[in-house]
């Protein structure tokens, strides 16, 4: 912990002093089905030390994990513990962890060599697999959809590359069918009363995303794997290519809506009660906000070609008046309307 943490002698007196630390440490150490110790720095406060992981952290922290299901004790504590520290954010660092630490003592000829083939084989697409999760996961936290590369090999016959490459399409097409799945209604089918707001945030979100998608798409790399199945016939190219078209039409029509909306929102952030942008409610038609806001509505009507439809406007108007609705209610009081 001092090394790690560069803590120094005096503070971590001070910690190992503390109640509440010892009484961790006293559970970790002798409770056997407790298996991890995490000792977390957070800015203001103290050091503790917490059985269970934080949801979050901002500086490094130090781990401690139990290998077995065992009281830790002087004789066992160099076999069944473990140790490591950890830099936020936390699965960044775990990709770093597994790309340059393990994989490499994975492939290090010496610890193969003491494997069949077989073996060695099996466990290296395990862990590409592995690899590949924490990739996607990575995207998902960062709002983004990551296509994970498949590792070929490329002394491996045609039928062994062909099933590499169609589990990677498989995957890929599930990736892309949920982000081609995703509803703007969703917020509002769920309960919740958005405002216009979110309708916005969500079109730029899908304009990104699928962006991001078919420049990974196009990626020399993946335009390569997609040549080789087109070139061996495989049953999965005229799926995935009908896919791609279909990234392609629906980011077409993601870029031009978040185009039409783009100019409303400054409008709908005069409406939403939680902007730092808001206006009073009697401002708001005293400036001409809705004259103006509805000529620009009326606009995305007669001119867009993928917004102009009943069921876009109705989604939209529906989340206007949830805005209307809380911006009446931050503004006008019982007694106001009792005197009406």
């Amino acid at each position: 912990i001092t090394n790690s943490l560069k803590i120094k002698a005096m503070d971590m007196k001070k910690f190992l002093d503390n109640e509440d630390v010892r009484s961790q440490f006293s559970e970790f150490l002798d409770t056997a089905d407790c298996r991890t110790l995490f000792i977390v720095q957070t800015p203001g406060q103290p050091m503790q030390a917490r059985i269970a992981p934080p949801e979050e952290f901002k500086r490094k922290l130090v781990y401690f994990l139990k290998m077995a299901r065992e009281k830790v004790s002087p004789e066992n504590i160099p076999k069944i513990v473990t140790f490591g520290d950890m830099s936020p954010p936390a699965m960044d660092f775990l990709e770093t962890l597994t790309n340059q630490v393990f994989l490499k003592l994975l492939t290090n000829p010496d610890n193969m060599s003491k494997l069949n083939d077989i073996t060695v084989k099996e466990m290296l697409v395990r862990y590409h697999r592995f690899l590949a999760q924490i990739e996607v996961t990575i995207g998902l936290t960062k709002g983004k959809t990551l296509l994970p590369i498949p590792q070929v090999d490329k002394e491996a016959a045609a039928k062994d590359v062909v099933h590499v490459l169609e589990s990677a399409v498989v995957e890929w097409t599930t990736q892309i069918k949920t982000v081609l799945a995703q509803d703007p209604e969703h917020e509002l089918n769920s309960g919740s009363h958005p405002g216009p707001l979110v309708e916005v945030a969500f079109w730029q979100d899908r304009a990104s995303n699928l962006d991001n998608l078919e420049d990974q798409i196009h990626s020399r790399q993946v335009l390569t794997y997609i040549k080789i199945l087109n070139t061996l016939d495989s049953s999965y190219f005229p799926a995935f290519a009908s896919l791609i078209q279909e990234v392609q039409q629906q980011a077409v029509v993601a870029n031009e809506i978040i185009r039409y909306l783009k100019p409303l929102k400054e409008y709908f952030e005069t409406l939403c009660v939680e902007s730092s942008n808001k206006m009073e409610f009697d401002e708001l038609a005293n400036q001409g906000i809705f004259r103006k806001m509805f000529h620009l509505i009326y606009q995305v009507w007669t001119s867009s070609r993928y917004y102009n439809t009943p069921t876009r406007l109705v989604v939209l108007l529906r989340e206007l008046s949830n805005d209307l609705i809380l911006s009446a209610k931050a503004n006008i009081g019982v007694e106001d309307l009792l005197q009406v």
